[in-house]
């Protein structure tokens, strides 16, 4: 038997974990519309087809878009990132594919403007520029004069380019200033993000703008167990000190110590409440801070107030097959965020750090891709990433990924 043959006879045994009631309304339906399709990883897919007849009788509508990040595989490669998107599962020649050509953002700009006012012809000029450079990144290795290949990789998939037209800062008092041009007071928090390519990044840019805040910092300890583990003499409990709690961190557990403050805007970290829209990475802003519960305001026109018990968290450890139970408050700050968690949101001001370097196919292209007004996009960089009015930047592009043209 051959490899691929085993993968499909694996996957064919893959199946959803849904309600009764959901199953029964998915049952019921006759189109499924499936967003971000491509970001997709192939099992998703395919639990859903086997858990529900193979879709007989019904339209399976996906979108979605090649040049966005591919499915997130744990400490992949690029091969095992290819071999996990949906374009490489069996059923895959069976789509038909219709492509949306038409930046219909671009064109609802132009009918907007006045284009007798050389104001606004200029602007309009800077926004098809950035489109420009925009559709160049996503395909990857067709690079205009403008925006300059500098060097490629054809191992990792890494480009260097040179890119134009962009705002870029070196130094963080400049960066914070375009992004929070009146410091915590800014209007529209929630529409203001630093994007990164890493967590670490994510901390330190989530602290410096928390320094803003004019409010006291409260420090939350989680309460920290071991599961299913026979420890009547607590040595095991004696051994979860503060600095062991801070030692174990996972992603989507919140930390053991966690400090916020009240005005703070937050991501949860799990689905309370689906009525209430109170679901996973939904932004929310904190009301009052208590030991034992958190209010929180969403941050829409007609906000509301909730209260967020702390709730468990299970993280499991790489050896041993110790699991330990993390009872805290679901939210992490929500100023800064990583490159794939910020896919599928509009960002009307966006600051992308790129001092480390998109890592993966979409990076560069997704983060460039939220904001929807070139002027309220710039980039961190260090200064030896400026070169000749350009900012020098990593885009990493696999083209066994991209349908064909």
């Amino acid at each position: 038997m051959v490899e691929d043959e085993e993968d499909y006879d694996h996957i064919d045994k893959i199946f959803c974990e849904c309600t009764p009631e959901r199953s029964e309304l998915i049952d019921h339906v006759s189109v499924i519309i499936w967003d971000e399709f491509m970001s997709n990883h192939k099992y998703c897919f395919n639990s859903a087809y086997n858990s529900y007849n193979r879709f007989q009788g019904k339209v399976i509508i996906v979108i979605g878009d090649d040049g966005q990040i591919g499915p997130v595989v744990v400490n992949g490669k690029r091969r095992d990132t290819v071999h996990a998107s949906i374009i490489t599962h069996y059923l895959w020649p069976r789509f038909k594919i219709f492509r949306l050509t038409k930046n219909l953002r671009l064109l609802g700009v132009e009918r907007m403007l006045d284009l007798s006012n050389q104001q606004q012809r200029d602007f309009l000029e800077r926004q098809k520029n950035y489109a420009k450079i925009l559709e160049q990144i996503r395909v990857g290795h067709r690079y205009s004069d403008a925006v300059q290949n500098v060097t490629f990789d054809d191992i990792s998939g890494e480009e260097t380019v040179r890119l134009p037209y962009c705002k870029y800062f070196s130094e963080t008092k400049e960066a914070l200033e375009f992004v929070y041009p009146q410091g915590f007071q800014t209007p529209d928090l929630h529409k203001r993000a630093i994007l990164c390519a890493t967590n670490e990044d994510v901390d330190e840019w989530n602290f410096k703008v928390q320094e803003m805040n004019p409010e006291p910092y409260v420090t939350l300890r989680s309460a920290n167990q071991f599961k299913d583990i026979d420890d009547s003499k607590g040595i095991l409990k004696s051994m979860l000190t503060d600095d062991a709690g801070m030692y174990y961190r996972q992603n989507g557990v919140p930390d053991h110590l966690l400090t916020l403050k009240v005005g703070d805007l937050c991501f949860l970290m799990r689905t309370l409440n689906r009525k209430e829209k109170l679901s996973n990475n939904q932004r929310v802003r904190i009301v009052q801070i208590h030991r034992y519960s958190i209010t929180v305001e969403t941050v829409s026109d007609h906000p509301r107030q909730f209260q967020i018990p702390r709730i468990k968290f299970q993280i499991k450890f790489p050896f041993g097959g110790f699991v330990m139970i993390r009872t805290q408050f679901p939210l992490r700050l929500a100023y800064a965020m990583t490159f794939n968690k910020s896919q599928g949101q509009s960002i009307p001001f966006t600051l992308i750090d790129i001092r480390h370097p998109p890592f993966s196919h979409g990076h560069l292209y997704v983060s460039m891709s939220r904001a929807t007004d070139v002027d309220c996009t710039a980039f961190f960089c260090n200064e030896s990433q400026v070169e000749a009015e350009g900012v020098i930047a990593i885009n990493v592009v696999y083209p066994e990924m991209m349908l064909d043209e």
